[in-house]
């Protein structure tokens, strides 16, 4: 049986900085989640406009990859449990 952690949901949010370009962040992006970068524009634009943005939700294996992979580009990433609201 796989253990709570696994299991838990996680969103991987990504914050604008001033080193990469609007344009860049939507490579990396489109290459780590594997999307066409024309589905993740509006999703760039929100972060460039808000200074963050919840970029995928998923479980903790996926999440975690996806993290690293944005880590390891140069993006600065945050990896956040989703709460239940029983909890």
């Amino acid at each position: 049986m796989k253990n709570q952690q696994s299991l838990k949901q996680y969103e991987v949010v990504l914050f604008n900085d001033s080193t990469h370009s609007f344009d860049q962040v939507l490579v990396l992006l489109s290459l780590v989640l594997r999307k066409n970068p024309s589905e993740l524009v509006e999703t760039v634009q929100y972060i460039h406009d808000l200074g963050q943005w919840t970029v995928t939700q998923c479980h903790f294996e996926l999440a975690e990859t996806i993290y690293n992979e944005l880590k390891q580009c140069g993006l600065k990433v945050k990896l956040v449990p989703i709460k239940k609201e029983s909890e």
